[in-house]
């Protein structure tokens, strides 16, 4: 009885860290970054997407696998790090649009995004690979 009594403190506290928490808004894609020439002045890296959700957001908004991102709200993509990108996306909003510019072939292409509230799972999802990208980046 004792370690069923421990999960109930566990799944408790982890429901109200997902019940307190400002979530960031679900874009629904998945991307590697590449700082590239970030680090320099007047340099950008982008974002490779890798991952793009069915019914998500960026599969509405024609967001492919393969789109390379050079911009965000027509900002360059000049982070620092993944750690930095992840801090970026943890400002977006629910319903608050996102517009990327992406390189798809030889075109040019602008997508307009609309972020969705995540989900109970999703945000957990999110909490963990922020936490990861961190730890990782300290360990460099």
């Amino acid at each position: 009885m004792r370690f069923a009594a421990r999960w109930i403190v566990v799944v408790s506290l982890a429901a109200v860290a997902v019940a307190t928490d400002v979530r960031p808004g679900w874009l629904g894609f998945g991307f590697r970054y590449h700082q590239g020439e970030a680090g320099r002045r007047g340099g950008t890296g982008w974002l490779l997407v890798e991952h793009v959700t069915d019914g998500g957001p960026a599969s509405e908004a024609g967001l492919r696998v393969r789109d390379v991102i050079v911009r965000i709200d027509d900002k360059p993509s000049r982070f620092a790090s993944d750690v930095a990108v992840l801090e970026w996306l943890s400002r977006v909003r629910e319903g608050k649009r996102v517009t990327l510019t992406v390189r798809r072939a030889d075109r040019t292409l602008r997508v307009t995004l609309l972020p969705r509230r995540m989900s109970d799972q999703q945000f957990l999802t999110w909490q963990r690979n922020f936490d990861l990208a961190r730890r990782r980046a300290r360990e460099r």
